[in-house]
């Protein structure tokens, strides 16, 4: 049995091959290949038009709020990088520049990059098309979780928040940045923020799993451990970087390295 397989990697995908070169030479081995999201037609494609057997669970309704709604529904609006402002890097973000960098196919102008956005979102306003325009979508934006999070604890019903985060630096700092913030720091028994990952102590895991009384809000931040190892199970809101860190080779260093790098869509989807 090969579990959570949507989980694709280097060493889950040679296991895999492993198993189609072993299966015709084996007539007593069964392999079942298991993922709660699985695009299940292309592995069945993969091993030769393999059975697929849809198992019902329970599930929840889910409704995806993407990057351009999100930043119309709390009303964010990003701020210009530092560099065009005569500063240094904004709040662990760095400087902009990836966001100057995409500007350039827009003959330097963000206004442009501002018309362009507005020609693809035009059910929304300036200032989101402005945030699109600005937003660095290769660095964690840090600043609009925080949004984010003030956002939901002010206008949502009850229930945690989790937020997916690539590592152990990025909790630090998210956790740093929303337990200062006057709003949380002003009102410590409204707010109950939790980091999550693989060395937190038994203790403190079991922390994460209590319900908090009524007014107070849980805002979890988690490494995708969340995903499929345990259940949280009030959980009602999900804010997700969508990113991940995996080991990947190096062929120039000729070494391994813990790269970030974009999550999947059947992870994403499992999130």
């Amino acid at each position: 049995i090969v579990d959570e397989i949507h989980e694709r990697g280097l060493g889950s995908d040679f296991l895999l091959v492993t198993l189609k070169d072993i299966l015709p030479r084996r007539a007593n081995l069964r392999v079942v290949l298991m993922s709660a999201t699985l695009a299940s037609e292309e592995f069945s494609n993969y091993f030769d038009g393999a059975p697929v057997i849809d198992v019902p669970g329970l599930t929840f309704p889910v409704t995806s709020h993407f990057l351009e709604s999100t930043l119309n529904e709390c009303g964010y609006i990003e701020p210009p990088p530092r560099g065009e402002r005569g500063g240094g890097s904004r709040g662990g973000r760095g400087g902009g520049s990836s966001s100057r960098g995409k500007k350039k196919a827009f003959k330097g102008s963000e206004e442009g990059y501002i018309q362009a956005q507005a020609r693809k979102y035009p059910q929304y306003n300036s200032n989101v098309h402005v945030s699109m325009a600005r937003i660095d979508l290769e660095e964690t934006n840090y600043e609009l979780m925080l949004a984010l999070v003030l956002h939901i604890s002010l206008q949502k019903p009850q229930g945690a928040i989790l937020i997916f985060l690539s590592g152990m630096k990025e909790i630090t700092t998210l956790l740093d940045l929303v337990t200062a913030h006057p709003m949380v720091k002003g009102n410590p028994s409204k707010f109950r923020v939790l980091p999550l990952h693989s060395t937190l102590s038994s203790d403190k895991q079991k922390a994460i799993f209590e319900i908090p009384p009524e007014g107070t809000r849980k805002v979890i931040l988690s490494t995708n451990i969340a995903e499929t190892s345990i259940t949280v199970n009030d959980v009602v809101y999900v804010i997700d970087s969508c990113k991940v860190k995996e080991n990947r080779f190096d062929p120039f260093l000729n070494l391994n390295t813990l790269a970030e790098t974009w999550l999947s869509q059947a992870s994403a989807k499992q999130q």
